[in-house]
Parts: structure tokens; C-alpha cells; sequence
């Protein structure tokens, strides 16, 4: 392997490694207390602490997946382009998608709490 290819790999299974990380701490530690400074906080997380808990939890759970579904995609996408496409142009396409990727369970978060906790 040249150092292309193992920077490319190690790059793109970067942020599915950290994803799947935060995701497993979250769901083992969950932040049990409101906080400013750590844990899932938006106006809907904040406004108590059932909000909250569901919030932390939930939260969790979706980056855990997400990062365990990105730990089995992107080698095997790797695998299958890397020598259709230049090792950099492949590791932009990839930060790039997994970034993208990171809204969705933020996105899914806030619908959870907007349907089931429904503002007073």
C-alpha cells in the first residue's frame, strides 16, 4: 500500500470512528444533568430535563448507528473506487458526504422531541 492509499483510508474511517465513539459514550455516559456546555443542546433538548434525557439518549443512539453504518459503507465503497478515482478526490467526496451525514440525527432528534414533547 502506498501512503496515499493508507491516508485516504485512515481519513475517510475518521469521522465514522469518532461518530461511532461519541455515539457509544453517549449512550453509556449520557450527560444527566442540563448543560450549557456538554452534551446535545438546543432550544427543544433544554427546556427540561425529560426533554433532556430523551434528547442525550436518542442522540446517541443515532450517531452510534450512523457511525457503525459509515464503518461498513465507506470500505466498502473504498474498495470498490479507489482505483477509479484519485485518492484525494475520493477522500473529498467522502468528508464531504459524511459531513453532510452528520445533520440527520440532529434533524431526527428535534422531530423526536418536537412530536413527543410538544411545546407548553
Amino acid at each position: 500500500m502506498t501512503f496515499d492509499e493508507i491516508f485516504l483510508w485512515a481519513m475517510s474511517l475518521f469521522i465514522p470512528f469518532i461518530l461511532f465513539i461519541i455515539g457509544a459514550v453517549f449512550q453509556k455516559y449520557p450527560p444527566k444533568t442540563i448543560s450549557r456546555s456538554f452534551g446535545y443542546r438546543t432550544r427543544q433538548s433544554l427546556r427540561s430535563q425529560e426533554t433532556w434525557n430523551a434528547a442525550q439518549e436518542l442522540f446517541g443512539k443515532y450517531l452510534f448507528f450512523l457511525g457503525f453504518a459509515l464503518l461498513i459503507a465507506v470500505p466498502a465503497t473504498l474498495y470498490c473506487f479507489s482505483s477509479a478515482f484519485d485518492p484525494y478526490i475520493l477522500l473529498l467526496i467522502y468528508i464531504i458526504t459524511e459531513s453532510l451525514l452528520i445533520v440527520l440525527p440532529v434533524l431526527a432528534v428535534e422531530r423526536y422531541l418536537k412530536l413527543h414533547f410538544p411545546e407548553q
